[in-house]
């Protein structure tokens, strides 16, 4: 709101230079009495851009917001989705060397933020620069260079994109990344007590990167000698399960006590997405009929997407849709000619 000149500050002072335009509160500004033409003529010279700009730029600043044949409409009679993208298409086509954007993109359809984050890129190429605070991570490294962490008026870390998110990511879901059971409860012979998330180096995490490798360890109690087991994960998107992780063989244990099981799930298995996951047990005590214990919670890890290296050296950015990528071994040959001599086999 200092930047924006809304606010004075309390003390010291504020230097800039160029068109600055804040977006803090998209439409705020529009008058509900006026029709859209009115205030985008209004809004323009709260900002100091002259009415003759305004009137080059007008076809497009209407055309970039979809609003058509509404421009004469008073603005109480439109929804609030309709002016606030007049607003931001008031801002972006009036060339602003700042852009200050808070939470802009928090309202609107998914075909208009996508617009709207593709029109802030092009801008930003031609020179503009763009102040943006956002919860919406996505929305972040697709537009920002460098992140700063705010976390109740204290910065946490500054970096770039993919490294502080990730930071900002595990902290939020610290709390989700493992679940510890009631090992006091010993109704059955065997049961599960804990779950979580590892990284390469064994440390807990709760996010990871694509080229990375995620463990997923199991905790369980035997409270009877005897006992076979086979531990199994479940990931699920939403409420869709994926995959199902069991152990090739079950495993027979004798004394009673705390184990553990974990399973490697390798680099460039997942896209980039959130995952959750379920652990289980299948136990056949030495007395008594097989069952399944299982944590009641599903626990959570996030994927990052990043840029991997072609052949020729240059990195180029592989989205992925869907949820399960692997990076498979491919066999290549010719069938052009009949002849067994003519054709050949490569290996990717």
């Amino acid at each position: 709101r200092i930047l924006g000149r809304i606010t004075s500050p309390t003390e010291g002072r504020i230097e800039g230079w160029g068109r600055i335009f804040p977006m803090l509160e998209v439409g705020a500004s529009f008058h509900p009495e006026f029709t859209a033409r009115e205030n985008v003529f209004f809004n323009a010279a709260m900002f100091g851009v002259p009415r003759e700009e305004v009137r080059r730029k007008f076809d497009q600043i209407i055309e970039f917001s979809g609003i058509g044949d509404r421009i004469d409409d008073k603005v109480r009679d439109m929804s609030t989705g309709t002016y606030i993208r007049l607003a931001f298409s008031l801002a972006v086509n009036m060339r602003p060397d700042l852009l200050l954007a808070d939470e802009v993109l928090a309202v609107g359809d998914a075909e208009f933020q996508e617009a709207c984050l593709q029109r802030i890129r092009q801008e930003k190429e031609r020179g503009m620069s763009v102040l943006f605070v956002s919860h919406d991570m996505a929305a972040v490294a697709s537009i920002c260079d460098r992140v700063v962490w705010i976390d109740n008026g204290i910065i946490r870390k500054v970096g770039p994109p993919d490294e502080v998110i990730a930071s900002y990511e595990h902290d939020l879901w610290q709390g989700k990344s493992g679940q510890v059971g009631d090992p006091a409860r010993t109704s059955r012979p065997v049961n599960v007590i804990a779950a979580r998330t590892l990284g390469k180096a064994g440390r807990e995490v709760s996010s990871i990167t694509q080229e990375n490798e995620i463990h997923i360890e199991l905790i369980f109690a035997m409270h009877c000698p005897g006992a076979v087991v086979t531990p199994g994960v479940d990931v699920f998107t939403s409420k869709t399960q994926l995959m199902s992780m069991w152990a090739e063989k079950p495993v027979r244990l004798t004394a009673p006590g705390v184990y553990s099981a974990m399973i490697k799930v390798p680099p460039w298995m997942f896209t980039a997405r959130k995952f959750d996951y379920r652990v289980s047990l299948r136990a056949a005590p030495s007395e008594g009929d097989p069952y399944v214990d299982e944590l009641d919670t599903k626990l959570r890890f996030r994927v990052h997407g990043i840029d991997r290296p072609d052949p020729d050296g240059k990195q180029q950015k592989r989205a992925r849709a869907g949820y399960i990528a692997p990076q498979l071994d491919w066999r290549m040959r010719t069938e052009s000619s009949p002849s067994v001599t003519q054709k050949h086999a490569v290996g990717l």
